[in-house]
């Protein structure tokens, strides 16, 4: 808690997070398009909401098999002409995906676009345990790293391209590592980004 206190933006609002696929029981990965637009009828009022009141929004990652639809979701809402100047959106990353450097990059590319800065939460992801588990029932390579030193590693990769782009990124860091913690601290320091940016 005093690490993201110390160095990651203090959130004077309100702060809420979004479980997305709470949202419908009728989403589908195998047609984002159809899944993404009946999400977005529902969230935009949320949204909307949000924004009079001054309310910070996170879009939480879940599974992989819902990682399209999200990203699709937050990447149409962060562009709409009413929220593309709204600094109080924001989107999870998990450094355990072996794609989450892909996924970083995509999220700087739309924080240019909008000219607005996101908030991207680094976080080592929390679905470890069900990604093995449906990898080895459908025999599907797994999306994540098998080692943990391998997640601790993407991490600290990740951190850096976060911190590397702070003119357009707002990096929120969680972790039970103190390692990763003191590396985004000591990297921001050594970037001389203030520790309330």
């Amino acid at each position: 808690l005093e690490f993201r206190r110390v160095l990651f933006r203090s959130f004077k609002d309100p702060n809420v997070s979004i479980k997305i696929t709470s949202l419908s029981s009728k989403l589908n990965h195998l047609d984002p398009d159809y899944s993404v637009g009946l999400l977005k009828e529902r969230l935009m009022p949320l949204i909307r909401h949000a924004k009079k009141h001054n309310v910070f929004i996170n879009f939480d990652m879940e599974s992989h098999a819902s990682l399209e639809i999200i990203n699709q979701l937050f990447s149409s809402i962060a562009k709409e002409q009413e929220f593309i100047d709204w600094p109080k959106l924001g989107i999870v990353a998990q450094a355990y995906l072996k794609e989450s450097p892909q996924h970083v990059i995509n999220y700087i590319e739309l924080a240019k676009k909008r000219m607005t800065p996101i908030t991207i939460r680094l976080v080592k992801g929390a679905y470890w345990d069900y990604e093995i588990t449906h990898s080895q029932q459908t025999g599907i390579k797994p999306k994540v790293f098998l080692q943990k030193p391998q997640t601790d590693d993407n991490y600290e990769c990740l951190t850096k391209m976060l911190l590397d782009n702070i003119s357009i990124t707002s990096p929120a860091f969680a972790s039970h590592n103190i390692r990763s913690l003191s590396h985004a601290l000591c990297y921001a320091e050594s970037k001389q980004i203030p520790q309330n940016k």
